[in-house]
C-alpha cells in the first residue's frame, strides 16, 4: 500500500504534518476531512529505497524495526524476548536472517538473557554458546577471560588487563569488530580476532603506561599488534 505525506490544519488553525498508509490520494483527503482537518497538501511519499548491496532491508524497515525494539526494551521486556517477537512479526526474510556480533559484559548479558551467569568459566561458556545458538548471533562476552561463541564453536581470549576496565575500551573492541565485518570476515572470526587484537593492544599500552591507559592508548597500539602477529605468522615453524 502506498504511503502519503500530508499537511493539514485543525479547526483551531494548528498546522500538522504526518503520513498515512491508504490506497489513494482521495482516501487520504477523505480521512483527514472525516477527522475535521483542513487539507493543505497531500503527496505520495517516495518509493522505498533498497540498499545497493542487496540486503533487502528497506528504509522503512530501518525506521520501524529499531523503534519497535526500543519500545519493548523500555517497557522492561528482556532483550531476547523482544528479538523473538520481532523475528516472528516481521515478514522481511532479510531481517529474520540477520546475523552479527554482540559484545556484552556480564551485567549486560544477564539483561539480554534474563538469567544470571555462572561464576565459573566453563559454565559461562555453556551459557554463551546456548544463547548464541538461540539468537543465531555471535556473542563476545567481555570479562577477565573473554568468551566467544557462535552457538557451535567456543573460543577464549585471555589477552587484556585490569587497566582496560576504563570506559571506552569496549567501544574500541566494537569498532574492531565492525571493521572486520565490513571486510566480510565472518561474525565468529571477527569477534575472536577483535577480542585478541583489543586485548593484546591493551597489554602493550599497559606495559608502557600502567593504569593510566585509556581507549586512545589502546587504539595507538593496534597497528603494532597487527605487525607482531603478521611477523609471528610469517616466521612460525612449520607443522611436522
Amino acid at each position: 500500500m502506498p504511503v502519503f505525506n500530508y499537511t493539514a490544519r485543525t479547526l483551531t488553525g494548528e498546522l500538522q504534518s504526518g503520513s498515512l498508509d491508504l490506497p489513494s490520494h482521495d482516501d487520504v483527503v477523505a480521512h483527514l476531512r472525516k477527522n475535521r482537518m483542513i487539507v493543505v497538501k497531500v503527496q505520495q511519499a517516495p518509493k522505498e529505497i533498497k540498499f545497493s548491496f542487496g540486503s533487502g532491508i528497506s528504509t522503512r524497515d530501518i525506521v520501524i524495526f529499531p523503534r519497535q525494539f526500543a519500545t519493548m526494551i523500555n517497557s522492561g521486556l528482556p532483550l531476547v524476548q523482544a528479538l523473538d517477537i520481532l523475528s516472528e512479526q516481521t515478514e522481511n526474510k532479510a531481517l529474520k536472517d540477520v546475523r552479527g556480533v554482540i559484545t556484552p559484559h556480564a551485567g549486560e548479558f544477564e539483561l539480554l538473557a534474563g538469567e544470571k551467569l555462572p561464576e565459573d568459566l566453563e559454565g559461562r561458556a555453556r551459557a554463551v554458546k546456548s544463547w548464541a545458538k538461540r539468537l543465531n548471533m555471535t556473542i563476545l562476552l567481555k570479562g577477565h577471560t573473554d568468551v566467544v561463541s557462535d552457538g557451535n564453536l567456543v573460543k577464549f581470549n585471555r589477552a587484556g588487563n585490569p587497566g582496560m576496565t576504563v570506559g571506552g575500551t569496549g567501544d574500541v573492541l566494537t569498532g574492531i569488530v565492525g571493521g572486520l565485518l565490513a571486510k566480510k570476515v565472518s561474525p565468529f572470526n571477527a569477534a575472536r580476532m577483535a577480542a585478541l587484537t583489543n586485548g593484546y593492544s591493551g597489554d602493550l599500552a599497559f606495559a608502557e603506561d600502567g593504569y593510566s591507559i585509556g581507549p586512545l592508548e589502546v587504539i595507538g597500539r593496534i597497528t603494532e599488534t597487527f605487525k607482531k602477529f603478521v611477523e609471528w605468522w610469517t616466521v612460525r615453524p612449520e607443522s611436522p
